[in-house]
This record gives C-alpha cells, structure tokens and sequence, in this order.
C-alpha cells in the first residue's frame, strides 16, 4: 500500500519546512497518508498512517504555506 502510494498517489504535496514529500492516495474510504525523503537510489519513509480527515489537513497545511501542491 505505501509504495503504491508513492509511486502512484491520488494528491502530492512538497512540504516547505522539511523538504519531503507528502502524498494521499484513497483506501476503503478513507486515505493513506505518506510522508518521505527521496535521494538519488533512496526512498526514505518517515511516517505513514490512515486517516479521514485528509481534505482538512490539506486545506490547512496550503492556507499555512507549509504545503505546495505537486499533483
């Protein structure tokens, strides 16, 4: 499920005060959210976890300016 999401995520976000990436992707109803670091050979994941409040956090983390959208 995690490297789906990486690799194909519904919505991506580049988060401005750590430099990694943040990405959703839908699962039964509610998201999986991931958050990583990637080098050139390395996809480093920092945390992960379901949620349903997905479209909060978002709106939240773009009025704050920490989140640019990518996807």
């Amino acid at each position: 499920m995690i490297l789906k999401a990486v690799s194909k995520p519904d919505f991506s976000f580049y988060d401005l005060s750590n430099g990694a990436t943040v990405v959703f992707r839908k699962l039964d109803g509610k998201d999986l959210l991931v958050v990583y670091s990637k080098t050139r050979n390395e996809v480093k994941v920092i945390t992960t976890f379901i949620t349903s409040d997905a479209e909060q956090i978002i709106e939240k983390k773009l009025e704050s300016n920490i989140w640019v959208r990518i996807k």
